[in-house]
């Protein structure tokens, strides 16, 4: 899915991303921090396809995992300020 390029149809082998932020306010520590995202019916997780990123620094330790059509991100211990803000992204082919 382009919008620079006008072509907005979705259809049967389109990717779409998606986009997950998580901001953190005022201190301390955030232990076994796991965000999770179900995916509409009709779409496919693409493998491989998730992306975390934090600032100022990013997230000590990432697991990703996908199981019963849910992205799960496990960004473990999360201290505040440290990382005030976290952007997950991930692609999903329509079926």
């Amino acid at each position: 899915l382009n919008p620079a390029s006008r072509n907005l149809a979705l259809r049967p082998g389109s990717v779409i991303t998606y986009q997950i932020e998580a901001k953190f306010f005022g201190t301390g520590i955030v232990n076994g921090l796991a965000i999770t995202d179900p995916l509409p019916a009709n779409t496919t997780y693409v493998s491989g396809s998730t992306t975390v990123t934090a600032s100022p620094a990013n997230p000590p330790a990432v697991n990703t995992s996908f199981a019963g059509n849910t992205v799960t991100v496990d960004l473990g211990t999360v201290t505040v300020p440290t990382t005030t803000n976290v952007i997950i992204q991930f692609q999903a082919t329509i079926n």
